[in-house]
């Protein structure tokens, strides 16, 4: 009977070690003009690239959604933030890269890729701090 357990626990160890190995990143392919966010397993990287030529700008947006987790005895509210990283083109389809949960990594990603392929960068959340710290200014005169 505890033989049986043994094995399962010896089985399942090195799954979750290679779960915890598990990171996720992203990268930018500067020349081609692709980007694409990733798995890293070990050596292993998986996840597309996206082509972003056509693209002409870029714009870094603040979200703040509800998430309900309906449970059998309450409902559990999450609020998600986000900073949304999109690309825009004329004529072409608003294109979301990634949602990154700071906004250090998100503007950093932006600067990289504004710097190198000369594209301007719309930013929402700077925006909205500069508005916030000139309201606040107002109010302590």
């Amino acid at each position: 009977f505890y033989f049986d357990h043994w094995i399962l626990a010896l089985l399942c160890l090195p799954l979750a070690v290679a779960l915890f190995l598990v990171r996720s990143g992203v990268e930018i392919e500067l020349e081609r003009r692709e980007a694409r966010v990733y798995k890293d397993f070990g050596r292993f990287r998986i996840g597309g690239w996206i082509q972003l030529e056509g693209y002409t700008s870029i714009l870094l947006r603040y979200t703040s959604e509800q998430w309900e987790r309906p449970m059998p005895a309450a409902t559990t509210g999450v609020r998600v933030r986000t900073y949304d990283l999109l690309f825009q083109g004329s004529g072409l389809p608003e294109k979301l890269f990634h949602e990154f949960s700071t906004y250090t990594l998100a503007r950093k990603a932006v600067d990289v890729m504004s710097k190198a392929w000369d594209l301007p960068v719309q930013d929402e959340v700077a925006e909205k701090r500069r508005e916030t710290g000139a309201r606040a200014a107002q109010r302590r005169r």
